[in-house]
């Protein structure tokens, strides 16, 4: 589960969040299965997911996407369907993944990459 998973990395890098505690990050978590659901997708594309703090004047709990690279599940993402018709690189000749997302999951992705979530 995706909480457990949270809670591991939480625990093993107490560096990232010296002022917070896992007990108050997952009961807001708790809050907002949207929160969660992001979270995951971020862990199912090769990400790691971790709190690195409070916004202060939002009281939101701020995660960002702590792997050490860009996952490869998501390098080179073509971002609308025009775009990825277009081609204006050869992306064959350059053994590059193409990807269409529709805008659901664009939502979901830019709500990561926003990432201050959690009320």
């Amino acid at each position: 589960m995706i909480t457990e998973i949270l809670k591991n990395r939480f625990c093993q890098n107490m560096t990232r969040h010296p002022d917070l505690e896992w007990d108050f990050v997952e009961d807001r978590l708790n809050e907002n299965k949207e929160v969660l659901e992001v979270l995951k997708r971020m862990e199912e594309s090769g990400g790691e997911p971790d709190a690195i703090g409070i916004d202060e004047s939002s009281g939101k709990i701020i995660f960002c996407d702590c792997s050490s690279e860009t996952p490869a599940g998501r390098r080179s993402l073509c971002y609308d369907d025009e775009a990825l018709e277009i081609e204006v690189l050869d992306f064959d000749e350059l053994d590059v993944n193409k990807i269409s997302i529709n805008q659901s999951m664009c939502s979901l992705i830019i709500l990561a990459i926003n990432i201050r979530l959690v009320e």
